[in-house]
């Protein structure tokens, strides 16, 4: 089980001419943030001695950031510039897409602070591992076609399947 999640992990991560995003998705508690934390482990140490103040989020000296989909929303209508940041930066981490408010209104006019940035960041082909319980489905249904056929082109996709490692979700089934 262990393999099957980490061999597609370790080729993206090797693989310069493949895919510029990696979608982490499935069931709850089956290790999709945890991978994400590794992943942001491995790159910020790859990238130790490059860092480069232009292409940091802002958290730190940290060559990638992992950002939670709701605070990007909060950050849409609190903090513009961050958000702006986070079209521009090389490399984010997206965690928990889908748990956010799509659809949101800033002064009167409505916002979709999420599809905003992963087709900001589509159209820049910058780095992104979003980790999601979305199925493919499920995205395109929450974020309309056009956002889903994006993210099925930009993203190498890993599906992390089984029950949860913290227990609870196997417990709310019996």
């Amino acid at each position: 089980k262990l393999r099957e999640v980490l061999t597609p992990i370790a080729e993206w991560l090797t693989d310069a001419n493949g895919k510029y995003g990696l979608l982490l998705y499935g069931s709850v508690g089956t290790g999709k943030t945890t991978a994400l934390y590794a992943i942001k482990r491995v790159i910020n140490a790859c990238f130790e001695a490059e860092r480069d103040d232009r292409t940091l989020l802002g958290y730190g000296k940290e060559v990638i950031d992992v950002v939670n989909a709701k605070a990007i929303v909060d950050s849409y209508q609190g903090n513009r510039a961050f958000f702006d940041t986070m079209r521009k930066v090389d490399f984010i981490g997206i965690d928990e897409l889908g748990v956010e408010n799509i659809d949101i209104k800033t002064f009167g006019n409505s916002a979709e602070p999420i599809i905003d940035l992963l087709s900001s960041r589509y159209e820049r082909q910058r780095v992104t591992i979003v980790t999601s319980n979305l199925t493919m489905k499920q995205i395109s249904e929450r974020y309309g076609l056009r956002l889903a056929d994006r993210i099925n082109e930009m993203f190498q996709k890993v599906a992390f399947v089984g029950s949860s490692y913290r227990g609870y979700a196997r417990q709310e089934k019996q």
